[in-house]
């Protein structure tokens, strides 16, 4: 019975060394903007799961632990990070190629941003679930959205990891206007890049 409860806390583990290492492998800004802000929000949970072990092992060494308790605070934690895993599972497991926001180091840009969507979506039936797969999206968003703010309000893509869904051509200059109002620079000046459109975009 005592091993039956102990082999309960085994996939956690697993799980949230899984999404430790996703963490730490995509923390650096070279690995596209949406990827470090994921990484930012996995380590925040993974913090909030640490403060939680501390507080416990403060009430087993009051003696006021047994395993079965220790499960009963750690149960939802599991259920979270077993749908963690899944998702840098199909993060860097999913074949994409670099023009659909994915690569050697998986998925990146609009096609992360669309994964956690999906997993939102698909856990709508489980309150605690879709809250954290929404608050991912939202932290993955916020870098997408200031790409998006300053392409419609200054004409600038500042995409240096190219996971925007527009490319610019900076030979087309706007001198070309004053000679004509209807020239090539607004054709020829942005590119749209239809496999880069997130969900939230294309859904408009």
């Amino acid at each position: 019975l005592v091993r039956a409860v102990a082999e309960r806390f085994l996939p956690l583990c697993q799980h949230r060394a899984s999404v430790l290492k996703y963490a730490e492998s995509r923390q650096e800004t070279s690995m596209g903007r949406v990827c470090h802000a994921l990484s930012a929000a996995l380590r925040l949970i993974l913090d909030e799961l640490d403060v939680l072990v501390a507080q416990l092992e403060h009430q087993m060494r009051c003696g006021a632990l047994t395993l079965h308790k220790a499960w009963f605070h750690l149960a939802p934690a599991s259920e979270v990070f077993a749908a963690l895993h899944a998702v840098v599972m199909d993060a860097t497991r999913r074949p994409q190629s670099a023009a659909t926001g994915g690569g050697r180091a998986g998925l990146r840009g609009a096609a992360l941003l669309d994964v956690l969507k999906d997993k939102e979506a698909r856990a709508s039936g489980n309150a605690a679930l879709s809250g954290v797969f929404r608050r991912l999206h939202a932290a993955c968003l916020k870098p997408y959205r200031r790409m998006l703010a300053r392409w419609l309000e200054e004409g600038v893509v500042d995409d240096p990891f190219g996971e925007f869904f527009v490319l610019g051509d900076p030979t087309q200059k706007k001198e070309s206007l004053a000679s004509d109002a209807l020239s090539a620079y607004w054709s020829g000046r942005w590119r749209l890049k239809p496999s880069a459109v997130p969900r939230f975009l294309r859904d408009v």
